[in-house]
């Protein structure tokens, strides 16, 4: 709409500059006319007394023709008739005419020009020359203010006002109405599209059924559309297969400690089994047999459940979640772990039920990360602490109000992270590990489930210290 009106201004102001010249000079072009027209009848009037006075000079004599000038003067109300000879006429102000128009009317035999009265009106003055041969030259000179000049100008300019403010009007209102029509209305739809577009949206198609500038946009935009489509579509696959080749690495990680969980339940359910073959197990002694049996079995069944969980591929699908049950349920998965590289797990603030919005299973991956990362970085054994609790801040780099987050914590006792590599960490296939224990995908792909839950990673780290991961999730969008 801004467009529209800023071209609608530009348009009114050249159609205000053409039509104010036009009327501008058809101003002054009337006002012309009118002298001219009224100096013509000065002329024709001046003429005919001309031969008026001649005749009565030939005929009656000098003094008939004063006589016949003074009746001609009382004749009209507005317009002064004089008679006067020409070689008492002086070129003093307010007399006669100076010399240049006297040499004039010596040539043209008469002439007519405007000037001021003594009251500042316009007033307009014609001298017509009368002699006759051998004799005295005499001169009728008229004089006419030109009331209704100021009136004709003061209409004349009315009427071109109104003239001019009705063409200005019906262009405003044209221009404006195209402009809204042409213009406006697809740069709306494109401006909506456009955002559409960067919310992630690109299904609807544009259709303007313009064919001009405007609608080879909404053409392009349509086409990028597409093309942003496949791209996302793609883009998203290949996060998907990375974080499924995430998992099973992981998988592969933890399958040495759910081997070591799965040989005491195996060894109790073949001692058990064995008794009972063997007939040392009778009556009461064969039922407690076949309850421990199957108690290792139940046990054994969902250690494997979990993993396999772990492992299996999925889309983001989000759902009210119990942080705590999470956090608890991904450290007893890899306590196995843990244990065997002589890390200690160490679990606060689950105790109060702290619900937010998530996809809980990429949420055990993005912590089952960094939860490896910290086992990997103290290899000889030490307290790895998760704690979960509430804080109220800001997003990092945004201009954005303090909110609410919940915020699960990793904090490990190992070799810290320098400072020199921190801000690359979360980049893929970046590590700092020797040999095979990394492979530079965790941290990037927990970076990218967080985010994509529209939270953060934040770090802290000392060389020798330990560092801390922290997983800040939106507790009033997702809670």
């Amino acid at each position: 709409m801004r467009l529209v009106l800023k071209l609608m201004a530009s348009l009114m102001a050249v159609i205000l500059l053409v039509l104010g010249v036009h009327a501008f000079t058809r101003v002054q072009r009337e006002i012309a006319f009118f002298e001219r027209d009224t100096a013509r009848d000065h002329r024709v009037m001046g003429k005919m007394l001309a031969a008026a006075v001649l005749w009565s000079w030939h005929e009656q004599g000098q003094a008939h023709t004063a006589q016949l000038v003074g009746e001609a003067n009382q004749s009209w109300s507005r317009l002064e008739i004089g008679w006067r000879w020409l070689d008492t006429c002086s070129p003093a102000p307010g007399d006669c005419f100076p010399p240049e128009r006297r040499l004039a009317l010596e040539q043209e035999r008469e002439i007519w020009w405007l000037e001021r009265d003594e009251q500042d009106r316009p007033l307009l003055r014609t001298v017509v020359l009368v002699s006759a041969p051998g004799q005295r030259t005499g001169l009728i000179e008229l004089r006419e203010p030109l009331l209704e000049r100021s009136a004709y100008i003061r209409e004349s300019l009315r009427r071109t006002v109104v003239a001019v403010g009705i063409m200005v009007l019906l262009c405003g209102a044209m221009s404006l109405l195209l402009g809204m029509w042409f213009v406006g209305r697809p740069v709306t739809q494109l401006i909506a599209a456009a955002r559409r577009v960067g919310d992630g949206d690109f299904s609807p198609l544009l259709a303007l059924g313009q064919r001009d500038e405007l609608g080879d946009l909404a053409a392009e935009m349509n086409h990028m559309s597409a093309r942003l489509a496949r791209a996302t579509a793609e883009r998203q696959e290949a996060i998907e297969q990375l974080r499924h080749a995430d998992r099973l690495s992981t998988v592969g990680k933890l399958a040495s400690g759910i081997a070591h969980e799965l040989g005491t339940p195996l060894h109790v359910i073949a001692a058990r089994a064995k008794a009972i073959h063997q007939g040392r197990a009778q009556g009461p002694a064969a039922l407690d047999a076949a309850e421990i049996i199957g108690e290792q079995a139940a046990r054994m069944t969902a250690i494997i459940r979990q993993l396999l969980d772990f492992a299996r591929a999925r889309r983001l699908k989000s759902a009210p979640t119990d942080l705590g049950l999470a956090v608890g349920q991904t450290l007893s998965l890899l306590e196995p772990l843990g244990n065997k590289a002589g890390v200690r797990f160490v679990f606060t603030g689950g105790e109060q039920p702290l619900r937010v919005k998530l996809d809980r299973h990429l949420f055990q991956q993005a912590l089952t990360n960094l939860v490896m990362n910290g086992i990997q970085a103290m290899p000889q054994g030490g307290i790895l602490q998760v704690t979960l609790r509430r804080a109220r801040r800001a997003a990092p780099g945004a201009a954005t109000a303090p909110r609410e987050y919940l915020v699960t914590e990793v904090g490990d006792e190992g070799v810290g992270i320098p400072a020199e590599v921190c801000g690359a960490i979360f980049d893929p296939f970046f590590t700092t590990k020797e040999g095979s224990e990394g492979t530079g995908l965790g941290l990037a792909v927990a970076h990218g489930i967080v985010c994509e839950h529209g939270g953060f990673i934040e770090v802290r780290s000392e060389l020798d210290q330990g560092s801390t991961f922290g997983i800040w999730l939106p507790a009033e969008e997702q809670g």
